[in-house]
């Protein structure tokens, strides 16, 4: 994330860990923009690699920048007020459409500093809400969750609009979610924002 806060190329990442540990080191990865290419597939794919293939133009679009200050756009909370991990995914950009977009890498952290197999892994997340602020209109922008804690999946979500905000409320998250908000009603927040360059110096 770093390397792309300076506006530089995306790092490069390799694993041989299995099961969950290879969940968050490839979710971690492909959330900072980097590429997950060490991987024996004489051992068969992964879940995470057809999500890679089947998102790849959220994960590495050169148009998406970083958010500078996520805290002054998104709120991100969890049931009995457990840690999320999002400030440093929070990307904004355009859809195909046009239309403002806002990709959200929401993490259930790791139970402990090192992961290497399933032990100490936590338990899901569990009633999570998502709340962008600096929104216009009554209208709720489309919303989607894309997650792969077994094989890619993508849920339509319905969020709420009131008094300047979107709120977005989430069942579940296993390890890793990406959560995707677009429409007009998202062009004051964006513009109220400050992003990372992209690789050619420019804002987006």
């Amino acid at each position: 994330v770093s390397i792309r806060l300076l506006g530089g190329v995306p790092l490069i990442f390799g694993s041989s860990f299995q099961g969950a540990a290879a969940d968050y080191g490839i979710g971690f990865c492909l959330a900072a923009g980097g590429t997950p290419y060490a991987w024996d597939f004489s051992r068969g794919t992964r879940p995470y690699d057809a999500f890679a293939v089947r998102y790849s133009g959220l994960l590495w679009n050169p148009e998406y920048a970083f958010v500078i200050d996520p805290d002054a756009i998104v709120r991100v909370m969890a049931d009995g007020g457990r840690e999320v991990w999002w400030r440093d995914w929070t990307k904004c950009g355009k859809a195909p459409d046009g239309s403002p977009r806002v990709i959200l890498h929401l993490f259930n952290p790791p139970g402990a500093r090192m992961i290497r197999d399933t032990t100490n892994m936590p338990p899901p997340l569990t009633h999570l809400r998502v709340e962008l602020t600096g929104v216009t209109g009554t209208n709720a922008p489309a919303t989607w969750l894309l997650t792969c804690d077994k094989e890619p999946q993508v849920r339509r979500l319905q969020p709420i609009s009131q008094d300047g905000k979107v709120l977005v409320d989430i069942d579940s998250l296993e390890h890793w979610g990406v959560l995707v908000v677009e429409g007009a009603e998202l062009k004051p927040l964006l513009a109220s924002v400050k992003t990372s360059p992209r690789p050619d110096g420019t804002s987006p």
